[in-house]
């Protein structure tokens, strides 16, 4: 979906996937993805691009402060219930009731909206958030964010 430069100068990342079980695996599925695809910003050594044994990026067992992946690769603290570095978290009831009108916006809602908001005015640069979306049939999971400029 992105990524891009921000006016802040942080670079802007989002996806978008099946929500067929926790947030947090899906999580580690997209990094998994991205983290194979090699689609991300290469300026080892980094912690959050740090590699296991079984080529997939390593969640939770580095420390934030790393060179940035200007990708999901950046979250490498996992899920968050607050904004928090290094994480994702969930927009909160009142911000989707704000923006959609409802706390389960349509796919095609949230794609529009993504595609025109600036990422950093809902968090910090080497934050993230994600947005549950009815997709008709399913339920889909947007994560964005942004890393620090690199």
């Amino acid at each position: 979906m992105l990524p891009r430069t921000g006016t802040s100068g942080a670079v802007e990342w989002a996806y978008v996937a099946l929500l067929d079980g926790p947030v947090e695996e899906v999580l580690q599925r997209l990094r998994t993805s991205v983290f194979r695809s090699g689609n991300w910003v290469d300026d080892t050594p980094s912690p959050a691009s740090a590699q296991a044994a079984d080529d997939e990026p390593v969640l939770g067992d580095d420390l934030p402060g790393g060179p940035p992946t200007c990708s999901i690769l950046d979250t490498v603290a996992g899920v968050s219930t607050r904004p928090a570095p290094c994480s994702v978290s969930p927009l909160t009831e009142r911000q989707l009731r704000e923006m959609f009108g409802t706390t389960l916006p349509s796919a095609r809602a949230v794609e529009q909206w993504l595609a025109g908001v600036e990422i950093t005015t809902l968090r910090e640069p080497d934050q993230g958030f994600y947005v549950v979306a009815d997709a008709g049939w399913d339920l889909r999971v947007y994560v964005a964010g942004s890393s620090r400029d690199v």
